[in-house]
C-alpha cells in the first residue's frame, strides 16, 4: 500500500469516527439526510475520496444508506446494525457502558454460552473435551478463596476430589515436597511486620494485576474453546464481538469471571462426560448469575 493510501486511510478513520458517534449518540437522527461529500470534506478540512470512504464503511455498519443521485440517510441502527455496533457503542474506555447495555451484553452471553455448552458437550472429540475441563479446573485453582494466582491447569482446589489431569500439577508437586507453595511454607504464611506492610507496595499491586491478565486469558481460552468445540461459526464470531466489546473495560471483565469453583468443575466434567444436558445447565449457573454493575 502506498504511503498515500495509508494516509488517506487515516483520515477516513477520523470521519468515520465523526460520523458514526452522531449517529449513535442521536444527534443525526433515523432518516436524516448526512450532508454531502463537498460539505463534510469542508467542514473537517479533508478530501471527498476520505469521506466517501467513511461513508461506506457507515454504510457496511448499518448505519446509513447511500443512494446514488440523492442524499445519503441515517439508518435506525437498532433495526440495521450487527453485533460490530457493540465496539462502536462501547467506545469511551473511561467509564463504564451504560447498565442496559452492559445487561443486553451478559444476556446474549449467557443464551449463547449456554448453548454452545450443551452442544460442545454433544460435538467435541473426546480430546477436546478433556481439554475443556483442564481450562476449566484450572481457573478453578486461579479463582479459589486466598489464591494468588492461576495454577497449572488440573490443580486441586482446596478440598476438591478433583485429581490433577496434568503432569506436574500441583497435587503431585506437594506429595513431593517441592511446592513452593505447600501449606506451612514461610511464603504460604500471611504476612507480618514488614511483609504485611509490603502488601500493599506497587510490586504487589502489579502482581495482583498480572494474576488477574491470566484470569482472564483462561477464561477467555475456555469458551473459545466451548465455542470451538460447538462447530457453530456464528457463535464463533459472536463471542469475539462480545470479548472485544469487554476488552476496554478490564475491571469489569474481571468481575465477571466466575469465583465459584464447584461451578467451574461442574462445567468441565459435564463436556467432559459428554452430558449435553449437564453442560447446559452449568453453564446457565455460572452466566446467569452475574449482574449488572450499579
Amino acid at each position: 500500500m502506498a504511503a498515500g493510501d495509508i494516509q488517506a486511510r487515516r483520515v477516513s478513520d477520523v470521519v468515520h469516527e465523526r460520523l458514526r458517534q452522531e449517529i449513535l449518540s442521536g444527534r443525526l437522527e433515523p432518516g436524516a439526510a448526512v450532508p454531502s461529500e463537498r460539505v463534510l470534506a469542508e467542514e473537517l478540512g479533508v478530501n471527498r475520496h476520505a469521506v466517501r470512504e467513511a461513508l461506506k464503511r457507515l454504510e457496511q455498519a448499518g448505519l446509513v444508506q447511500i443512494s446514488q443521485g440523492g442524499p445519503t440517510r441515517v439508518l435506525d441502527w437498532r433495526e440495521r446494525g450487527g453485533l460490530e455496533v457493540l465496539l462502536d457503542l462501547i467506545d469511551d474506555p473511561g467509564e463504564l457502558p451504560p447498565k442496559e447495555l452492559v445487561r443486553a451484553v451478559l444476556e446474549l452471553r449467557a443464551c449463547i454460552g449456554t448453548d454452545a455448552a450443551r452442544r460442545c458437550a454433544e460435538r467435541a472429540p473426546a480430546a477436546a473435551r478433556e481439554r475443556i475441563a483442564s481450562l476449566a479446573a484450572a481457573l478453578a485453582a486461579a479463582r479459589a478463596p486466598g489464591a494468588g494466582g492461576a495454577h497449572a491447569p488440573g490443580a486441586s482446589v482446596g478440598a476438591e476430589p478433583r485429581p490433577p489431569v496434568a503432569p506436574g500439577g500441583a497435587d503431585q508437586r506437594a506429595s513431593s515436597g517441592t511446592d513452593p507453595r505447600a501449606p506451612g511454607r514461610p511464603d504460604q504464611r500471611a504476612p507480618d511486620g514488614a511483609d504485611r506492610r509490603a502488601a500493599g507496595r506497587p510490586d504487589q499491586r502489579a502482581s495482583d494485576g498480572a494474576a488477574d491478565e491470566t484470569v482472564l486469558a483462561l477464561y477467555d481460552e475456555l469458551w473459545r474453546e466451548i465455542v470451538v468445540g460447538a462447530g457453530n461459526l456464528a457463535y464463533r464470531l459472536a463471542l469475539n464481538s462480545l470479548l472485544a466489546a469487554l476488552a476496554s473495560f478490564p475491571r469489569l471483565a474481571i468481575a465477571l469471571v466466575p469465583d465459584d469453583p464447584v461451578r467451574l468443575h461442574a462445567l468441565g466434567d459435564a463436556i467432559a462426560a459428554g452430558d449435553p444436558a449437564a453442560a447446559e445447565s452449568a453453564a446457565r449457573a455460572l452466566l446467569e448469575a452475574d449482574e449488572p454493575p450499579a
